[in-house]
């Protein structure tokens, strides 16, 4: 539902259904939304996220190139970021998710982390936070035909295809 201004019909439509939850006492947790997150367990980043926002300094170089790249219509659609461990490309990246609200979905992968190094498992997080972000993407996603199936293969291309490219 954000921004708000551009999701109002959504933001209306969960108020009603957050009201409606408050007064009863028993929010929705049988609905489509549980039952995506029972499905895709998406991965929890608020770790890396807040340990590595707390602690950014510098880099404004690198954070002015960025932003020119995404506000260059004619820019690559792919902005690449590369560097040796600890050199800070999980802090720019929590950086930028929190500076810009158009980030819709993120994963930051940890070598040392086995669902966090895993790309199934990175797809079904990305996925999830997708259908948080976009009504008709969750719609669809909602829809698919043996979903509880094509969620539990561990192939990361299969998951794409089904859950991703095909909505």
């Amino acid at each position: 539902c954000v921004p708000l201004d551009s999701h109002e019909g959504s933001y209306e439509k969960k108020f009603r259904v957050l009201l409606e939850a408050l007064r009863t006492g028993h929010p929705d947790t049988e609905g489509a939304q549980a039952r995506l997150l029972a499905l895709l367990r998406p991965i929890h980043y608020e770790t890396e996220y807040e340990g590595h926002l707390a602690r950014f300094t510098g880099r404004t170089w690198l954070l002015d190139r960025i932003e020119r790249w995404l506000h260059d219509p004619k820019a690559a659609t792919v902005f690449w970021l590369t560097g040796g461990p600890g050199s800070g490309k999980t802090a720019i990246s929590a950086w930028l998710c929190a500076r810009h609200p158009d980030v819709a979905a993120y994963h930051f992968c940890r070598f040392d982390d086995r669902l966090k190094s895993d790309p199934a498992q990175a797809v079904r997080s990305i996925v999830w936070q997708l259908s948080t972000q976009f009504a008709d993407y969750f719609s669809s996603l909602s829809a698919v035909p043996a979903l509880d199936q094509i969620c539990q293969t561990n192939d990361a291309a299969t998951l794409f295809g089904h859950l991703w490219i095909d909505q």
